[in-house]
């Protein structure tokens, strides 16, 4: 029985994956590697997810001698932070809302575990209105967990924080390495991912994930409560 949800942030929720995919595409032409996104995502394996500190150091490496990679970190954070600059509304997936709104009219707790700073989470929590769903006590971000995803301790955390055991606690995630990562914490664990290629939906059904739903509007998250094995019939 499902008695707490938790949610990534960053691309299960707001999607601005293609702003942090643009930045570090930026900083790999600036070190002398030109990657297109296809590329990234088959030659990457945390290009979708991250830690950003893992992309990074993965095109550094496939950047082989050039001292640019050096510094691949700060500048893709400068051309993200950029990209983000040019937005000009903040707001949750389509859908996202009302699936919420069905989870908290059955009275169940809701948690958001994510590797995001809390400086940016803060932000898009607060521009997008979530914060108005989502209390400060229950939101797990990179600097509260000694390891990252694919790591459990995020989803640990927010099963701790929801006040139920790892088994009773339903995950959404939109990355391989968070489908992990909820599946090692022992939660079960429904995929909404941005990038819906084939060869990335079979990554994400073999990292555990339940089944993988291509947009929020096609979950009926009554079925989901009452036996998410059943969610595969949303698949």
């Amino acid at each position: 029985m499902i008695k707490g949800v938790a949610f990534d942030l960053e691309g299960t929720i707001i999607d601005l994956e293609w702003a942090h995919w643009q930045g570090h595409l930026a900083a790999a032409q600036e070190a002398g590697l030109s990657l297109s996104l296809e590329q990234a995502i088959r030659e990457i394996p945390c290009f979708i997810g991250g830690p950003d500190e893992r992309i990074s150091e993965t095109i550094a490496k496939l950047c082989g001698n050039n001292t640019g990679a050096a510094i691949l970190p700060t500048r893709s954070k400068y051309h993200f932070q950029k990209l983000l600059a040019s937005v000009q509304e903040i707001r949750p997936r389509p859908g996202f809302l009302d699936v919420l709104k069905t989870i908290l009219e059955r009275g169940i707790p809701v948690a958001i575990g994510s590797l995001t700073d809390t400086f940016l989470a803060t932000r898009l929590i607060r521009n997008s209105g979530l914060d108005s769903y989502f209390y400060s006590d229950k939101v797990v971000l990179k600097e509260n967990v000694a390891k990252l995803k694919p790591a459990p301790d995020v989803y640990l955390h927010t099963a701790k924080a929801l006040g139920v055991s790892p088994e009773e606690q339903l995950v959404f995630e939109d990355s391989v390495n968070g489908v992990i990562a909820a599946r090692s914490a022992g939660s079960k664990v429904i995929a909404v991912p941005i990038v819906q290629s084939s060869e990335f939906v079979s990554q994400l059904l073999g990292g555990g994930a339940l089944c993988v739903v291509r947009a929020w509007s096609e979950i009926n998250m009554d079925i989901v409560l009452d036996d998410p094995n059943d969610s595969k019939k949303e698949d």
